[in-house]
């Protein structure tokens, strides 16, 4: 899917992007771990418990459109 089609699907809140604010979190806190720094400091500030423990209740659930792409 090209960048302008992601963008479209974003704009008219498709079935296809997944809208709620619980599994944006989720996957928020998964890129900000990606940066090193940012993981460091976390460790050392001790913000990284709260934010292992929300990345964990934010999980999102599994789509009940999956099973239908195959």
């Amino acid at each position: 899917m090209s960048t302008a089609e992601l963008a479209r699907h974003c704009r008219e809140r498709s079935e296809l992007v997944d809208q709620s604010t619980r599994t944006r979190v989720h996957f928020f806190i998964r890129r900000l771990a990606k940066v090193a720094r940012l993981r460091k400091l976390a460790l050392l500030t001790g913000v990284a418990l709260p934010a292992m423990l929300t990345y964990s209740l934010t999980r999102p659930w599994k789509s009940k459109h999956i099973g239908s792409l195959s």
